[in-house]
């Protein structure tokens, strides 16, 4: 409560005082987004996709079955269609990758400083980051940022070398969801992925690639306290030709 006054009191301060005849309209408006960006509502969107995605565009997808582990847990399996990401990559320690370095090269293209049409884009979700084992002791790990289908003909070019725009083939992954704050590809990280391995197997399903690595979904600003949420995923082995419908359940 304490920091929803103090986004309260933000709000006002940063509003002008001059008698405006919208001044109450716009500052309910600042104090409204201020405490949906902290509370993250969980009410369902008109257009069927998900809560978590909040007031982002975020891909379509298909929830093909709920795996009930046991009380505590429950797994997803998703089908994704063809998707197009603004995506960059790292290598770092595979206990501790702090992923903000690529988060900024790809925050500044979204941001007009750094594409060829110096426009500002709309922030998408979800912050999708894939990890590979590079050895031992490093991964190599790329972000990407969602480029909705409306917009993929018309996405500027990067200027920078090392972020580019490319595609994920459809596929199908095994999901789990878990919430708190996930900053950086941790030992909370891979708590989660051996939590989500480790029920696939008590399930009897064994369908997924271990060769392919994980990968983490973020859907959530730093600012949001509530109702945050978290994915980790694996990659599901294909046995045949993924269709996926362009609408999420």
């Amino acid at each position: 409560m304490r920091l929803i006054a103090f986004i309260v009191v933000l709000c006002l301060c940063s509003t002008r005082l001059e008698a405006k005849p919208n001044f109450f309209k716009n500052m309910l408006g600042k104090l409204h987004n201020a405490v949906k960006e902290v509370v993250g509502d969980k009410s369902e969107r008109e257009d069927g996709k998900p809560w978590f995605c909040h007031d982002l565009d975020c891909p379509e997808f298909k929830v093909v079955r709920k795996i009930t582990v046991n009380d505590d847990l429950e797994i997803e399996e998703r089908c994704y269609p063809e998707t197009t990401w603004v995506q960059t990559t790292m290598n770092g320690d595979r206990q501790n990758l702090k992923y903000y370095t690529m988060f900024q090269k790809l925050f500044a293209y979204i941001q007009k400083d750094e594409n060829v049409k110096k426009e500002k884009i709309e922030m998408t979700a979800p912050v999708l980051v894939s990890v590979t084992d590079v050895n031992d002791e490093t991964v190599n790990a790329q972000m990407g940022f969602f480029v909705p289908p409306a917009e993929e003909s018309t996405a500027p070019a990067p200027t920078r070398k090392d972020v580019k725009i490319g595609s994920k083939t459809p596929m199908c992954v095994y999901v789990y969801s878990y919430g708190g704050w996930q900053m950086n590809l941790d030992n909370k990280f891979w708590k989660n992925v051996n939590i989500l391995k480790d029920g696939l197997r008590e399930a009897g399903v064994t369908d997924f690639d271990e060769s392919a690595g994980a990968m983490f979904a973020g859907y959530d600003s730093p600012f949001r306290v509530f109702n945050r949420h978290n994915e980790v995923m694996v990659l599901k082995k294909p046995s045949e030709e993924i269709k996926v419908e362009n609408k999420s359940s």
